[in-house]
Parts: C-alpha cells; sequence; structure tokens
C-alpha cells in the first residue's frame, strides 16, 4: 500500500499498454481493484482485495470494503461482491486494506488492514461472506509483544498461512527492510500467541506474502522506490526463518508505475502469480493511482527450487478447465465486458445490472459437448418491455445462434425465467451474451444455461408377437418426449428395413418371411439408442383376436395394435 504518487510520461504509460494489448487482460475491468490475495478451496481460487471503487479520484486510498472474485478455470470469474464492509461489520474499524484469506474447520478468515495502523479479522461460513468481526476490536496492533520497537512501522498488509503441522502464522508489516513481523495464530485463528517475530528482508516496503512448496518456505515481498518496487522473494527451512535472500519473482509490473502487491497460489498443480496494476483506468482515462485491475500470471519454481521470474503476458494464463453451459452459470462470470456493472440480487449473490445496447460479457472456453444444444435459459428482471439478450459463438459480431427477448416483470428484482430455442452447438466455444435495450427498458440478468439436446430413452419396448399367416403385425416403442429430432429405423434379423423409420411398424399379410427378431434405432445429435429386440412368430390357428390387457376385451380382426395390447392365446398355436 505504498503512499507516493509517482510522475510518469504519458507516451511511455501508452507504449505499455500498446505492448501488453488487450486480450482478457485484466481480470474484473468492470471494478478497480487492488492488493490481491489467494485463498484456493475445493477447486476454485478465490482473490480477496481492496475495493479502490470506494476511494476517491482526486487522491487517498480510502477503501472502507474488499470484493471477492472466484475462478475455477484462471479465464471466467465470478463476481461475489463486497464481502465486508466497515465500520459495519467491525465498528472499531475506519477502513479495511489489503486482505487476506484461509480456511479452518469449516470456517473461512478474513484479515484486513485498518489502514496503517492495526490488523483486523473476520469469520463467516462461507468464503464469500458476509464476514463479520468476532473481536469487536483489533487482532493485532503496535502494541502487540513484539511488534514494536520499529522505525515507524506499518501495521498492515497481513499474509496468513496454515503449516502441515497446524500452526497458523500471520506475516505483516511495512516500511523498512526491519520491519517485517510474523506472529502465531492459536488454533480459534482469532487470536495470537506469543510474541511477534523480526525479521530482517532487503529493501522490504510492503507486501510481505507465504508459500511453501516442497519443505522450502517463500516470502515474497515489495521492495522499496529505490528498488524499483518489485516483488523479491527469500526462503527458509521453516515459517519463521531464518530467512535467506533469493532474487526476484517478478519486476514491476506494465501500466502500474506506483506501488505493487502481489500473492501466489497453487491450482489444479500448477503455481500462480496474482498482481495488480493500473491498465483499466489509464485504458479509460482516469487518473490511476487510486484506480487499479488485478491480473494473473504463471509462477515457475526451477528444479533446484528458486523462483523464474515473472514474464508479463498479454492473455494471462492458459485456461485450466471448461465452462459447462448445462448448469447454472452465474450472470456475474465472464472472462470480459464491456459496460456491465453488478449489484446485490433479491434471490442471493448477485446480478449483472442495467443492460443496455452495447453491453456483453464474454465466456471463454465454453464446452457444448457432442451432442448439440436446444434451449436457452436466462433469468431475467426488467420494470419496462424492449430487452433482448443475442447469444454468439467466437466472435460477438458473428451470426446469433439464437436471441431472447425480456418483456416488463414488474421490477428490477421481480425476476422469471425465460427460454428461447437455439441451433444445435457443439464443441468449444468462445460465447458472448450481447445485451440491447433502451434507457426505459434496462434489465437485470442473475443466471443463465443451455438446455442439451437429449439422445432419446426408450419409455417402452417393443413386444414379442404371435400372427397367424396373413394377418398384420404391429410393433411400436415410445420414446422420452424431451428428447427433441428423434429418427427410428427399424431392422428385421440385423437387415435395414427401407423406410422404417416411424415410432411404429406396419406388417400387413404377414408370411413367414417375416418371422424373425425386430428391434429399432433410435438417433439424434446427442446420441443413439437401441431397444430391446422383440420375436414375431408366426404360427397356424392363432385365433385372431387381439385382447387390452388392462380390460381383458377382445378386438376385431385387423384392428390397429397399439401399446398395451397383444394377441390373444386362447387358441393353442402351432408352428406353420
Amino acid at each position: 500500500m505504498f503512499r507516493s504518487h509517482w510522475l510518469v510520461l504519458h507516451c511511455l504509460v501508452w507504449a505499455l499498454i500498446a505492448l501488453i494489448g488487450r486480450a482478457d487482460y485484466p481480470v474484473a475491468s468492470h471494478r478497480h481493484l487492488a492488493d490481491p490475495a489467494a485463498m484456493v478451496h475445493e477447486g476454485r481460487v478465490y482473490v480477496y482485495c481492496s475495493n479502490d471503487d470506494d476511494s476517491p479520484l482526486d487522491g487517498g486510498y480510502d477503501m472502507k470494503s474488499l470484493v471477492c472474485m472466484s475462478s475455477s478455470d484462471l479465464k471466467n470469474w465470478t463476481d461475489h461482491g463486497e464481502v465486508i464492509r466497515v465500520p459495519g461489520a467491525a465498528n472499531w474499524a475506519t477502513h479495511t486494506w489489503a486482505p487476506a484469506a484461509i480456511e479452518r474447520d469449516g470456517m473461512f478468515y478474513l484479515y484486513f488492514a485498518n489502514n496503517g495502523s492495526n490488523i483486523g479479522v473476520a469469520v463467516s461460513d462461507s468464503p464469500t461472506g458476509p464476514f463479520v468481526d468476532p473481536l469487536g476490536r483489533p487482532l493485532v496492533t503496535a502494541q502487540t509483544p513484539g511488534v514494536l520497537p520499529a522505525d515507524s512501522i506499518w501495521v498492515f498488509d497481513p499474509a496468513v498461512f496454515i503449516d502441515d503441522d497446524g500452526q497458523a502464522y500471520l506475516y505483516f508489516g511495512g516500511n523498512g527492510e526491519d520491519n517485517v513481523r510474523i506472529i502465531r495464530l492459536n488454533e480459534d485463528m482469532v487470536s495470537v500467541q506469543g510474541e511477534a517475530i523480526k525479521v530482517t528482508a532487503p529493501a522490504f516496503f510492503e507486501a510481505a506474502w507465504m508459500h511453501e512448496r516442497d519443505g522450502t518456505y517463500y516470502l515474497s515481498y515489495s521492495t522499496q522506490p529505490s528498488a524499483g518496487i518489485r516483488i523479491d522473494y527469500m526462503t527458509a527451512a521453516t515459517p519463521t526463518g531464518p530467512f535467506t535472500y533469493a532474487g526476484i519473482v517478478a519486476a514491476q509490473p506494465p501500466a502500474n508505475n506506483n506501488n505493487n502487491h502481489a500473492a501466489e497460489f497453487q491450482l489444479h498443480g500448477a503455481w500462480y502469480h496474482v498482481y495488480h496494476n493500473r491498465f483499466s483506468a489509464i485504458e479509460a482515462g482516469l487518473a490511476p493511482t487510486y484506480r487499479r485491475n488485478i491480473a494473473v500470471e504463471e509462477l515457475t519454481h526451477r528444479a533446484d527450487g528458486s523462483i523464474e521470474p515473472i514474464t508479463y503476458t498479454r492473455d494471462g494464463v492458459v485456461q485450466v478447465g471448461r465452462l459447462n453451459p448445462y448448469r447454472r452459470v452465474e450472470a456475474e462470470t465472464f472472462g470480459q465486458q464491456s459496460g456491465v456493472a453488478v449489484e446485490r440480487c433479491a434471490e442471493g449473490g448477485m446480478n449483472l445490472t442495467e443492460l443496455d445496447t452495447g453491453d456483453w460479457v464474454r465466456l471463454r472456453g465454453v464446452d457444448f459437448g457432442a451432442g448439440g444444444t436446444i434451449e436457452f435459459q436466462a433469468r431475467v428482471a426488467s420494470a419496462a418491455a424492449g430487452g433482448e439478450i443475442s447469444l454468439h459463438l467466437d466472435d460477438r459480431t458473428t451470426a446469433a445462434i439464437g436471441t431472447v427477448e425480456v418483456a416488463a416483470t414488474g421490477g428490477d428484482q421481480t425476476w422469471t425465467t425465460i427460454t428461447a430455442p437455439v441451433a444445435s452447438t457443439s464443441g468449444v466455444h468462445d460465447l458472448y451474451l450481447r445485451f440491447s435495450g433502451h434507457s426505459e427498458a434496462f434489465f437485470n440478468l442473475n443466471w443463465w444455461r443451455f438446455t442439451p439436446r437429449q439422445a432419446p430413452v426408450v419409455l417402452s419396448q417393443p413386444r414379442d408377437l404371435q400372427v397367424a399367416p396373413g394377418q398384420r403385425a404391429e410393433f411400436w416403442v415410445q420414446s422420452d418426449a424431451s428428447a427433441a429430432d428423434v429418427t427410428f429405423q427399424w431392422i428385421h434379423d440385423g437387415v435395414v428395413l427401407e423406410g422404417a423409420t416411424a415410432a411404429f411398424l406396419h406388417l400387413d399379410a404377414v408370411t413367414r418371411n417375416h418371422a424373425g427378431m425386430y428391434r429399432v434405432e433410435m438417433s439424434n445429435e446427442a446420441g443413439v439408442i437401441r431397444s430391446d429386440s422383440a420375436e414375431l412368430t408366426v404360427v397356424a390357428g392363432v385365433a385372431g383376436k387381439l385382447v387390452n390387457l388392462a380390460v381383458r376385451a377382445p378386438l376385431d380382426n385387423g384392428a390397429t395394435l397399439i401399446p398395451g395390447f397383444v394377441l390373444s392365446e386362447s387358441t393353442p398355436p402351432g408352428p406353420e
């Protein structure tokens, strides 16, 4: 949380922007977020950030809330909104800077700096909050044993870490290379034990962070302005040292030119580096000092355990999973956007709000599978009619695969689910949702999903028949009505019957050549299914009556055989 404002040549800033390009960099371009702290839980990374949108543009870090973003694939991020705001959730605090979070025994603990004065903790049973203060006071202050003496120490920028033996530690401090502090946390995670441990870090300024890999403990931090505001690191064989300076994790990011803050995390077996810069504000023509944004790069540990310095990229990291469009997808989940905003939803969570013409979101790596799609569903709310959502693959200018109109629902938080047919889509694509409307027809979107084209399901199987020569026989199969565009093909003793492409098979004037095994194959784009085989026996001496099994009533000769009817065996049959 470096407090100075560096003057940078305007042309240099824009040269850096041209170098890194737009791509899907940075994460969460609809918000200004800073000081990222990563926590991985159940296959998702949750990144907790200072909320720069609380601060005035003309100066000051006046953040009073923390925002959480999460992702399982590192391309599509879900905005969980503010997870804590002060003074409401902690009446003693005036600010929330530079958080850190961790899970223990099913509870989540969020540590935050109350400006540079002290550190608080808040607790929730969910990684997305809401978090509340259990103490009614700071957890760590300058008066905590071991914190002083120091040369104008900043008691802020907490990082929390639990070692394999269960011992938890809090790392914090700032404003001088002798000002790193480590203190043990009790098992309750809301109280400390013993005195803080003093650590000296060359050119230390702020943003201490701890991660462990293969028995080596990495303490990274932001260096002083005179050292280039890099992220450097030290290593040790224990969480508390002694530490040895080991090198550079990352240089000052492009389009930053002010304070630096980063965290390292492991997801799906790979390591990553999340940091902030000021790309979004510069691109938007805003004063960038107090409007930051977050981004992610890959982190590589060499064979000897050292860290290979980060190379900043245009497009961030490789997507590490696919998005399933057949499950409910929160509208506030996307990889890129233009013009959208989020708000609290009356149905829980967040929703996109005030969507109108020109707004759009992009979902990366959406896997439609092999079976195709049949329908799009969306949960919407609008005070007036006139809104529309169109769906596009791979580029927002391509022809729409479907469009759904948004009618008035009765209010901005009065929700209804709307549906529309879509062109069958398969494979992996980027998906764009484009929005249109007008000033009287802004609308909100809570969630969406596609309905897959289902493979057929056999609900009733064809039955064995015994028929006298010259009589009519009929096989019938019933498929699931939810399976669209089903085609049928009847097969007799392994031979395809030309023209037999209905749910029923009529055989008029049966002869011995018709005897044998019959089955039907049902198929659509989602798959193929085969019915059970039914045997047709051609026999002499059959009474020629059909019996309804439900009422045991006979039918006249030549009547149509329908499901539930079979031939009577009232006259003992014999092979012809």
